[in-house]
């Protein structure tokens, strides 16, 4: 599938004795989901495969990292490409309750709700405590700090100051991968240039388009279905900002 979509998998590795990571989701009829997740071959990235991709990460415009490997593989990654001038995005799921030790050096940083709250050790259940959380991340050095808010959108602090970024009111399916997809939206957009604001809205579609859909990689939206459905909604400048 990896190939099919064009993606490299020179460094996808197979391993004989360990089975494939698995994700096991329980959907509710709103559309929320919890996940129980089985590290399985993921758990075996050790660091010597990160320094084997350290060619790569350092052409990279932009490396995009989450938690389902080793933390000291992830630490190895961010130090890679920190020394290398290369952005890191930083998704910190799954939120197993440890952080790697650079964390802070990370250029952007992500986490919803839950997971912010194993950032900064407090719950962030509404905007105020959101932007608490962002601003506080931004003060141990990522650049951007992007709490995720769901439907309500995504609370951002920079060297610009705090604001919620507005999200996508759309009918709800089932929000797996809706993270991946922001994720990834972001660090395109972010890669190709688009200013914070700008680039957190495409995010926002892209994860508001993964909700439409069943499934983890099918509700995963094409370019094409992004840029549509913004142009639908004003495009990426449209998006309301609220200054926090």
């Amino acid at each position: 599938n990896l190939r099919r979509e064009g993606v490299e998998t020179r460094y996808v590795g197979c391993d004989d004795d360990v089975a494939t990571g698995s994700a096991f989701i329980a959907l509710a009829p709103d559309g929320q989901n919890s996940i129980l997740s089985v590290g399985g071959a993921n758990l075996e990235v050790a660091p010597r495969f990160v320094n084997d991709a350290a060619p790569v990460i350092a052409q990279a415009d932009m490396c995009l990292v989450q938690f389902a490997v080793p933390m000291p593989s992830v630490e190895l990654f961010v130090k890679i490409a920190v020394e290398r001038g290369v952005p890191v995005l930083m998704d910190p799921t799954p939120a197993m309750g440890t952080l790697p030790a650079n964390w802070h050096q990370a250029t952007i940083l992500t986490p919803n709700e839950t997971e912010a709250e194993y950032v900064v050790g407090y719950e962030c259940p509404d905007h105020a405590t959101a932007a608490r959380a962002a601003r506080e991340i931004h003060a141990r050095g990522v650049k951007i700090a992007i709490v995720k808010r769901g439907p309500d959108g995504a609370l951002v602090c920079d060297d610009e100051g705090c604001r919620l970024v507005s999200g996508f009111k759309v009918e709800v399916v089932d929000t797996t991968g809706a993270g991946d997809a922001f994720a990834a939206g972001l660090g395109v957009a972010l890669a190709e240039g688009l200013a914070v604001n700008e680039a957190i809205a495409f995010a926002n579609a892209c994860g508001a388009l993964a909700c439409t859909r069943f499934g983890a990689q099918p509700s995963l939206p094409r370019r094409h279905e992004v840029e549509r459905f913004l142009a639908e909604h004003g495009g990426v400048a449209g998006v309301s900002v609220t200054e926090m």
